[in-house]
């Protein structure tokens, strides 16, 4: 059977013994709980007759700027298709349910928009957050 051993309410290690009493005898200084069939580890809290799960691990800075890297480039991909697309409306004289001034306008946001992601890149420093896209 698996046991946790817990003191000051979280679970400082877990262990397999043959029986609840042989258990509670050798690992006397804890709190000792039958947790078998559930998913506890070190580090979880415990409180009364339930565990509660640590949190996350934070990531590292460093990821979170590769992710924002990664999240400008993909962006900068996708204000280069909304720029293509008023483009072509304008192109085409399309405005069905628009203006030709409302798409202008959100052409200028999108274009606006991806200047400013293109100097993100070019920075190339994730640590500061990424320019606001024009979507509402």
């Amino acid at each position: 059977m698996i046991y946790a051993l817990i003191k000051d309410a979280i679970v400082q290690n877990v262990v397999v013994c043959d029986t609840d009493n042989s258990a509670k005898e050798l690992f006397a200084d804890f709190t000792v709980i039958n947790i078998d069939g559930l998913d506890v580890g070190i580090g979880w809290g415990y409180e009364g007759d339930s565990f509660i799960a640590p949190p996350p691990p934070e990531t590292p800075p460093e990821e979170i700027a590769a992710g924002r890297l990664n999240t400008a480039q993909a962006e900068y991909d996708r204000a280069t298709d909304e720029i293509n697309k008023r483009n072509e409306q304008i192109d085409d004289s399309d405005y069905e349910g628009t203006t030709e001034d409302a798409v202008k306008a959100e052409l200028a946001e999108w274009t606006q928009y991806r200047k400013e992601l293109r100097s993100y890149i070019k920075n190339n420093d994730g640590t500061v957050n990424l320019p606001s896209s024009p979507e509402k």
